[in-house]
């Protein structure tokens, strides 16, 4: 039962940070039984050279790597289809979000369609979708690009419709999340602090699959 004194709080299972901890992301990865890597981010975080860290840590396991970039900011549906599309061509068995909260949301969903199946508004709540329960998905990493983030954290995924209403399911990286404060450390500290998304690169057809 739940009061207007009484809360109850979950999280992500585990949370690693400090400096240099991105480069234990593919030790973790291969701990939680990861092969098969699908790494989900944005255009931005990818010219940056963020995806790189991630990929040597990757690739210093000898796991296989796949990138979807093609996240913008307040996904819409049609990102969540297109990565989940992209992602089915592979069998994929464990899954990163890297970036902002809206590459660890499009993770966190992919990671939980690709074990359970149906499509992203299956279980979105009635009556925008069919309001069905999440109970299982792959090994999810969260690792955000500025400390400002907590959808890493947080057990509710964003959807922004043309409407621009957004709708929320509950959900939760089912496995460690991780806080790489390093990928930060040259930010200014107002955006750190403050920080609500990261650098998306304007819409346009320079989205690839990696």
């Amino acid at each position: 039962m739940i009061t207007d004194s009484l809360w109850e709080f979950c999280t992500a299972g585990k949370i690693k940070f400090g400096d240099g901890a991105v480069g234990e992301a593919g030790w973790e990865a291969k701990r939680l039984g990861g092969s098969r890597i699908l790494v989900i981010t944005d255009g931005g975080v990818a010219k940056a050279g963020l995806l790189d860290k991630v990929k040597r840590s990757l690739k210093k396991e000898n796991l296989e790597i796949g990138v979807f970039d093609c996240v913008q900011p307040d996904p819409s549906l049609q990102v969540y289809d297109d990565c989940l599309r992209y992602a089915r061509q592979v069998e994929y068995d464990l899954v990163i979000g890297l970036g902002g909260g809206s590459s660890m949301d499009v993770a966190k969903v992919t990671a939980a369609l690709l074990a359970q199946g149906g499509e992203p508004l299956d279980y979105v709540a009635e009556p925008t979708g069919r309001g069905l329960p999440i109970k299982k998905g792959l090994p999810n990493i969260a690792i955000p690009t500025t400390s400002g983030f907590r959808n890493f954290a947080f057990c509710t995924l964003t959807f922004a419709f043309s409407t621009r209403l957004l709708y929320k399911t509950p959900i939760l990286p089912n496995l460690p999340a991780y806080k790489a404060l390093h990928l930060s450390r040259t930010l200014y500290k107002s955006a750190t602090f403050y920080a609500k998304q990261t650098q998306f690169p304007k819409k346009s057809n320079e989205c690839k699959y990696i």
